[in-house]
């Protein structure tokens, strides 16, 4: 009669799970594929220092044109030439490209820009599939950064007055549709059924996509009520809530008050927030204060060096498509 195998405790399964896969492992760690250390092509382009070349150049174009700028502006052909001073600083930048990460959430888009940049920690990843990023973020060169840098500027780049009038008001329309909506199907089931439970969503004939609006706008009115943090405010607002149907345009003007009241409070001015420097260990905490504020926030812009954004390529991380940041895009 054959004995069955024996039951390993954890940490004897864990020794004999990594000795087996040790085993079938047929390249060592340092047999890897590392692109900084790939050979580069026998070509003379790849022994210039070509951000050291950028500089200079700029560095005479600068020289060039303070010494003639005293000359009068009219004469036309002084203007063309500080024309092309301006355009010979940036000799080598060609049309940018940009490259838009698009899908569902959680799927990975943060992750596959972070490996192309080489930078694990300059967008925010997840390992459990959830989704991260809450707002499009641009990913561009800085100019005079070097290529192996870990360091980066990044500008939260917040909406206009007239354009968060417009948001809120889009905000309030999907909230104040869904409330209506719920509130007449659920009269419409207790005339037909008996009554039925307050929070019954059964028999609604709101859609997915209607229910996810409101659900985006809900959040975009704690964000400004500060609700999270505030009790009274939370009370304030669910009672505006309640009345929202009578009074859409005073509750819009209390939430553009509040709005520029948030960012005020968090050190916006001139519709921007920038930190400059930033370690890529720190990137996190930054974009922390754009998530606490996603309803004022455009877009997050963040500068920094890489071989590829050196040559006129640009990313833009968006929101997963199924995110609730998704309905909310301005970008």
């Amino acid at each position: 009669m054959a004995t069955a195998d024996p039951i390993l405790g954890f940490e004897a399964w864990k020794q004999e799970d990594v000795a087996k896969h040790a085993k079938k492992r047929k390249y060592s760690d340092s047999q890897v594929y590392k692109s900084d250390m790939e050979p580069l092509p026998d070509l003379h382009w790849y022994g210039l220092d070509v951000a050291a070349i950028d500089r200079k150049i700029g560095h005479m174009c600068s020289n060039l044109k303070e010494r003639i700028e005293t000359e009068s502006p009219a004469d036309q052909e002084m203007a063309d030439l500080f024309k092309e001073l301006n355009e010979g600083k940036q000799v080598r930048r060609s049309k940018s490209t940009l490259v838009a990460v698009v899908g569902e959430q959680g799927i990975g888009k943060s992750s596959i820009l972070n490996a192309l940049l080489h930078r694990p920690e300059l967008n925010d990843v997840s390992a459990s599939g959830h989704a991260c990023t809450s707002l499009a973020t641009i990913i561009e060169w800085k100019e005079g950064a070097d290529a192996s840098t870990t360091h980066s500027d990044i500008h939260i780049e917040f909406l206009a007055t007239t354009e968060l009038e417009e948001s809120f008001a889009e905000h309030i329309r999907r909230y104040s549709y869904y409330k209506f909506q719920m509130e007449q199907d659920k009269k419409d089931a207790d005339e037909e059924n008996g009554p039925s439970s307050e929070n019954d969503e059964t028999c609604t004939r709101i859609s997915k996509e209607e229910r996810q609006g409101a659900q985006t706008a809900l959040e975009c009115f704690n964000v400004l009520w500060n609700t999270e943090h505030n009790e009274d405010a939370a009370k304030e607002l669910q009672s505006l809530l309640n009345d929202l149907n009578k009074n859409n345009d005073s509750f819009l003007q209390a939430c553009i008050f509040k709005g520029r009241a948030r960012a005020w409070d968090a050190g916006v001015r001139n519709e921007i927030l920038s930190f400059g420097d930033v370690p890529d260990s720190e990137l996190g905490s930054k974009r922390d204060i754009a998530s606490a504020l996603s309803p004022l926030v455009r877009l997050v812009r963040i500068l920094t060096g890489s071989l590829l954004l050196m040559n006129g390529i640009s990313f833009v991380d968006l929101p997963g498509k199924e995110s609730l940041y998704h309905n909310s895009m301005t970008f």
